[in-house]
């Protein structure tokens, strides 16, 4: 069903989530009319240019985890920014290409929303609250900061700046096939009118389907929708439903099996476009797993639909090793290997590889390298589920004497299981850290 770049033509796709499963309203991507190409506001489309269909998904529910005034405040405890700084995050300043995660809510008026078929009224939408209350609490406030860092964690190997704060329509907006700088937004709201008005049977997210990049009327079919309420504002479901429907937005169809139009996973992992509510690796699939009814590959698609790759920061051999990274580095693909000078080392020496704290995608094995690129040693913790949103075993150590002489470090991801069965390295990408101690990392070779 994926449109060729030359000739992609207007889709819908919706999201019905609740809890751990899908419930409700499912609007059904399908081929339709291509957009309007003349300026303004696009013409209120019909049922039938839409081309869309309504069924429904009924699957079982769980339980959703109650807030605790002990999980509020230790919430508050680890925000890893200033709490004023809250609406002002960014995953990568400076990049033509952005994710908006619009809390505060928006002006929805003369868009394909507002169309009679879809029936949202026109006017300003409520953002995001736990209380009811316009203002941000200081839960509310490390609440976004959590979500956040899990949406960036899943955009972590694109080019493609994930942000709290509103650029504006000219950055958001694309005017024209020339036009360089656009990207999409997610309004994550607590709105029970605009969830009525575009779910009346009950969904936790829709989204138009392949219409970051679109270069005529890129606003009328803006933004996508997650309805925090219909997953009981726990912050990891919020946040599975974010990437779920900028996915959308990106060209991504639903990952399914023979049997379900949802995945919702095996062992630890789930598909990012099915349903990884009650996994802790929930990771981008390119169909390998066991069932699986949609082959698209999900990182070329984004990379080709509004948020092309990283560059790289690192060579790939130890030929091309940089210097130690001060912050975060990225892996981007299962091709994808970082290496690292850690410069002269002798006697003890600890390196360690820690993938991003909240929901990391990326399974690390790191090793250590010879300047010939003879493996000394490498560590590949197995990863094991603890709870629905934490796994051991992302992360990698190696602590050993080492004799004098120079050394690297080589980081890439893994998988565990094999796809049949858990998980390949194919959606092991993201973002981590690395560090070293005993060894003078910070010469250049």
């Amino acid at each position: 069903m994926g449109a060729g770049a030359s000739d992609r033509r207007l889709r819908t796709g919706a999201s019905a989530l609740v809890g751990a499963a899908f419930t409700g309203a499912t609007l059904l991507a399908s081929l339709g009319a291509g957009p309007a190409t003349a300026a303004g506001p696009a013409p209120a489309p019909s049922p039938a240019q839409l081309g869309h269909q309504l069924v429904r998904d009924p699957v079982p529910r769980v339980d959703v985890h109650a807030r605790t005034a002990a999980a509020d405040r230790a919430l508050v405890r680890r925000a890893p920014y200033p709490l004023a700084d809250t609406f002002a995050l960014h995953s990568l300043p400076g990049s033509a290409h952005t994710i908006l995660l619009d809390f505060n809510g928006d002006d929805v008026s003369g868009t394909a929303w507002n169309a009679p078929d879809l029936g949202l009224p026109d006017g300003r939408y409520r953002g995001w609250s736990l209380d009811g209350d316009p203002a941000f609490s200081d839960v509310e406030r490390a609440a976004v900061q959590d979500i956040w860092q899990r949406v960036a964690e899943d955009f972590a190997p694109f080019d493609v700046d994930v942000t709290t704060q509103d650029p504006g329509p000219d950055v958001l907006d694309r005017s024209s096939p020339d036009d360089p700088t656009y990207g999409t937004r997610a309004v994550i709201t607590s709105s029970q009118a605009a969830a009525r008005a575009i779910c009346p049977d009950g969904c936790s997210g829709m989204a138009f389907f392949d219409v970051m990049d679109l270069a005529v009327d890129h606003a009328a079919y803006q933004p996508s929708w997650v309805f925090s309420d219909m997953v009981g504002n726990d912050l990891k479901d919020i946040a599975e439903v974010v990437s779920h429907e900028v996915g959308h937005n990106v060209g991504l169809l639903h990952d399914g099996t023979t049997t379900q139009e949802y995945s919702f996973g095996q062992g630890s992992w789930a598909p990012i476009m099915g349903g990884g509510f009650s996994r802790p690796i929930v990771q981008w699939s390119r169909g390998a797993y066991a069932g699986a009814n949609n082959p698209q590959d999900d990182l070329a698609l984004i990379a080709a639909n509004g948020a092309p790759l990283r560059a790289d920061e690192a060579g790939d051999t130890t030929a091309g090793a940089g210097p130690m990274p001060a912050g975060p580095a990225y892996i981007t693909s299962d091709a994808d290997t970082d290496v690292w000078s850690l410069g002269a080392c002798s006697g003890w020496v600890h390196v360690a590889a820690r993938p991003a704290p909240r929901s990391p995608n990326l399974d690390i094995l790191l090793r250590l390298l010879e300047p010939d690129g003879t493996i000394v040693a490498s560590a590949n913790p197995p990863s094991r589920e603890v709870t629905r949103d934490r796994a051991t075993g992302m992360g990698a150590w190696l602590t050993l004497r080492l004799p004098p002489g120079r050394y690297d470090v080589s980081v890439e991801g893994v998988g565990h299981g094999g796809a049949l069965h858990a998980y390949d390295g194919y959606g092991s990408v993201g973002a981590y850290t690395v560090r070293a101690s005993g060894c003078a990392a910070s010469l250049r070779r």
